[in-house]
């Protein structure tokens, strides 16, 4: 636990502070026999932690993360044409992404690219959890979100944090991309919680049918 305890994030959640592993990556998945997205946290002390996503989570997840995009955006309330600045600003981004499965690596994951690239995921993990709620803010130019949930193999416990993982705008964009892209590989029909996060890959602008 010592060794933990420097690598805590703080989220405030009204009057609460809550305190989290800091995460300096993740890994996205499927899986069929749960039915959910995993995610995979990559630890700043070099360990893992593994969290099931449910559907409606993640619908939960993508509305919250999109409006603090929107929210947040420089010229947010400046102009009518908000949504087409947002997408534009959501395909650029995701035209840098790193591939599948993988967000894009933040700052922290820069300092420690050397290590991380003979870094192996484990195929088992200690414990994973069921995420049941995640918290959202803006700290200074990052969203930072805070993951809790309750252990895989005892989900009648009360929550505990699980990781927390602070994005810069583009790395948002492209795990917000990222989620819908495995979304949509697991069959689940979602409907996007913004008009700038629908794809422009069909030729269609803002609005068309």
């Amino acid at each position: 636990m010592t060794r933990e305890r420097t690598l805590l994030s703080k989220i405030g959640c009204g009057a609460v502070n809550l305190t989290y592993p800091k995460a300096v990556k993740i890994s996205v998945g499927y899986d069929p026999h749960e039915d959910r997205l995993f995610l995979i946290f990559h630890l700043q002390d070099g360990g893992f932690h593994k969290a099931f996503l449910s559907r409606r989570v993640l619908g939960a997840l993508l509305a919250r993360m999109s409006e603090e995009l929107a929210a947040s955006h420089p010229m947010a309330g400046l102009t009518a044409q908000r949504d087409e600045m947002l997408q534009m600003e959501h395909v650029a981004s995701i035209s840098v992404g790193t591939g599948k499965g993988k967000a894009a690596p933040t700052p922290q994951t820069q300092q420690t690219k050397q290590t991380q690239q003979t870094q192996q995921l484990p195929t088992e993990f200690p414990g994973a959890f069921y995420v049941t709620s995640a918290h959202l803010e803006m700290q200074q130019d990052a969203l930072v979100i805070g993951f809790s949930g309750t252990w895989l193999n005892d989900p009648k416990a009360l929550p505990v944090p699980i990781a927390a993982l602070g994005l810069g705008r583009s790395e948002a964009h492209q795990v917000l991309r990222l989620l819908r892209d495995k979304a949509e590989f697991a069959g689940w029909n979602m409907e996007m919680p913004a008009l700038w996060l629908k794809p422009l890959e069909y030729g269609k602008a803002l609005g068309e049918q």
